[in-house]
This record gives C-alpha cells, sequence and structure tokens, in this order.
C-alpha cells in the first residue's frame, strides 16, 4: 500500500499515460479562411481507448479563442482497427485539394518503427480534393461517425 506521501505521484502517473496515447482515426473540420473568425472542429478515437472531441473557434483580429476539449471512454479493439487501417493506406490516393475552403476530412493513423506517426487521408465528406480508393474507406469514416457523433460542418 502507498505511503499517503506519494498519492501526489498519482495524478502525474495517470497523465503520462495519457498524453502518449497515440490517434488511430480522426474526423476534423475546418471553416474557409475568412478575416473575422474560423474554427476547427475535431474526433479522435486514440489507441488507449479514449475518444476526444475538440472545438475552437478563433476570433480574429483580436478576439479571443473559444474552445473545448471532451474525452470520454470508449471500448475500441485497437487490434481490429489497426488491421484495418493497415489495408486503407493500401489504397491510391488521388487529386488536390482546393486552398482556402472549409474541409471535412477523415484520416487514419500508423505507428511507425521508429515512433513517429504517418497520417493517412481517408475522405473528404465534401466531396472536393482528394480522394483514397481503397475500400475501407467508407467502413472506417462510417465508424468514427458512430463513435463520435455528429461533428458541426462549416
Amino acid at each position: 500500500m502507498l505511503k499517503f506521501s506519494y498519492y501526489w505521484i498519482l495524478p502525474l502517473l495517470l497523465l503520462q499515460g495519457a498524453v502518449s496515447a497515440a490517434p488511430l482515426l480522426q474526423v476534423r473540420t475546418t471553416s474557409p479562411s475568412t478575416p473575422t473568425n474560423s474554427y476547427i472542429n475535431s474526433c479522435i478515437l486514440n489507441d488507449r481507448g479514449q475518444v476526444v472531441i475538440e472545438h475552437n473557434v478563433w476570433l480574429f483580429p483580436s478576439g479571443p479563442n473559444l474552445a473545448s476539449k471532451e474525452i470520454r471512454a470508449a471500448n475500441l479493439n485497437v487490434k481490429n482497427i489497426k488491421a484495418v487501417i493497415a489495408q486503407a493506406e493500401l489504397g491510391n490516393i488521388t487529386g488536390m485539394d482546393p486552398i482556402g475552403g472549409s474541409t471535412y476530412k477523415y484520416f487514419a493513423y500508423q505507428k511507425q518503427a521508429d515512433g513517429s506517426l504517418k497520417e493517412i487521408f481517408l475522405l473528404n465528406k465534401n466531396g472536393q480534393g482528394s480522394s483514397n480508393d481503397s475500400p475501407m474507406v467508407e467502413p472506417l469514416s462510417r465508424f468514427i461517425d458512430s463513435v463520435c457523433g455528429v461533428i458541426s460542418a462549416p
């Protein structure tokens, strides 16, 4: 049993575990570039079985940043998700994204041998720009939506 004097370290250990979580899947929406405000909303499913939903609004030119972050637990089968991501990574990505417009994009992530993360483009829900022809794109994007819920679109 821990002595009372060591209880201060428990929150640090919990925080350290949350910081080292790696993303597996993500949906991210952004507003078009405007001179008055912009926003980004995202939902990440990570390898620790967490769902992290963030909303940010930047008010320009000198306004505050409005932000929220919600973290909730999910029972994710990480091994199966990683296997499907490996198949999606084999898809051919074609096209170019328009500059300055709003986005509604889906991504998958693979941890590389050197510890870095490889971002894999899956889908632009706006239907413009890049596309990934892997048959795994639709199941992954539907899965992200089912876990994350509605992420407000631009």
